[in-house]
């Protein structure tokens, strides 16, 4: 699996996309997935990147819900374009869910 496909997947599995109703962060998936050493460097990765999610909060004068998820997910689409549409679709799931 190439590095790009695991941090996608990373953030997805951490996540629970597919797995959980609602988004709920679970680094045991990860080293279940990929092993102790690599799942332990892709919930880093994968934190990090939440980390810039939520760095700038919504701007509720300009934004709905919906504005706000979108700008947030092109903030990190722009600086890790090797997260795929899956990953990203993940990050806009989580990132709306905690802010509804």
């Amino acid at each position: 699996m190439a590095v790009d496909e695991a941090r996608s997947e990373a953030v997805i599995l951490l996540l629970g996309r597919g797995i959980s109703p609602y988004p709920k962060r679970d680094p045991e998936r990860l080293t279940q997935r990929f092993g102790e050493e690599l799942g332990l460097d892709l919930v880093q990765y994968s934190e990090a990147v939440l980390a810039e999610l939520y760095a700038e909060p919504p701007d509720w004068s300009t934004d709905d819900l919906k504005s706000a998820t979108e700008n947030a997910v092109q903030r990190i689409r722009s600086g890790h374009p090797e997260l795929s549409d899956e990953a990203l679709s993940a990050l806009g799931w989580s990132f709306s869910w905690d802010w509804k």
